[in-house]
């Protein structure tokens, strides 16, 4: 993200950043990453009603380092979203995931989206980011 966007310190980074909602919660991030989000979550509203109001964010946008490493979390650039499904929060390294979070895992990969309980090391099963294409098509 950092050769495509530039630094998050940065205000031309900082600029990109709204606060919206997207499906059943707001969030804050990439205001093309929460257009994607937001058409999204109308195919899940519209197909899994019942799942669709179990959804909720525990975070978009926050400038921090990837745990444990000297690099950026895609949640630098607003361009990752951690979800908890039914109060049910899958913190990293676990190697399960639930129902819920399943079920979206197609959803989001259809619009650009890579889950992180697809990582080989260490999962990170309420991780979703925006993949490289989704990114690139955002523009600089």
């Amino acid at each position: 993200m950092e050769a495509l966007f530039g630094d998050p310190h940065e205000k031309r980074v900082k600029d990109r950043l709204i606060t919206g909602s997207v499906g059943p919660m707001r969030v804050t991030g990439h205001r093309a990453a929460l257009e994607s989000l937001s058409t999204m979550f109308a195919k899940v509203k519209s197909d899994l009603p019942d799942l669709y109001g179990l959804i909720a964010s525990w975070g978009m946008y926050n400038l921090r380092n990837i745990r444990g490493r000297n690099c950026y979390s895609n949640h630098s650039w607003g361009t990752a979203i951690d979800l908890i499904v039914d109060g049910l929060a899958i913190h990293l390294g676990e190697t399960q995931s639930c129902k819920g979070v399943d079920a979206l895992v197609p959803y989001f990969n259809e619009a650009g989206w890579y889950w992180g309980g697809g990582y080989r090391k260490r999962k990170d099963c309420m991780h979703f980011e925006c993949g490289l294409q989704l990114a690139r098509s955002f523009g600089r």
